[in-house]
C-alpha cells in the first residue's frame, strides 16, 4: 500500500473488520509483528517512531445508523 503526501484517506468496513488495527499499524501506534514500514525510503524502526508518528493526522467519525437499508430487499438482508 503506498499513500501520496496530503492524500486524503478513508478507512472503512463492518465491525470488527481491522479498521482500527489497520490504522494503527500505519501510524506507527502499533509495531508490525512481521513485514516493515517505509517513510521516503527509510525503515521505520524503535530509533524513529517517534518521528514517523508525526507525520500522521486521524479524524474519529461516529457513525449513524439509517432506519432502513437502500438496495436490499426481503430474504437479501441476511445475507
Amino acid at each position: 500500500m503506498i499513500f501520496s503526501p496530503g492524500e486524503l484517506v478513508f478507512i472503512v468496513g463492518g465491525n470488527g473488520s481491522g479498521k482500527s488495527t489497520l490504522v494503527k499499524l500505519i501510524t506507527g501506534l502499533y509495531i508490525p509483528e512481521s513485514g516493515t514500514i517505509w517513510l521516503g525510503g527509510e525503515r521505520i524502526t524503535d530509533t524513529n517512531r517517534e518521528w514517523y508518528r508525526q507525520h500522521f493526522s486521524v479524524v474519529f467519525s461516529d457513525f449513524y445508523l439509517f432506519d432502513r437499508l437502500l438496495g436490499f430487499e426481503g430474504e437479501q438482508i441476511d445475507k
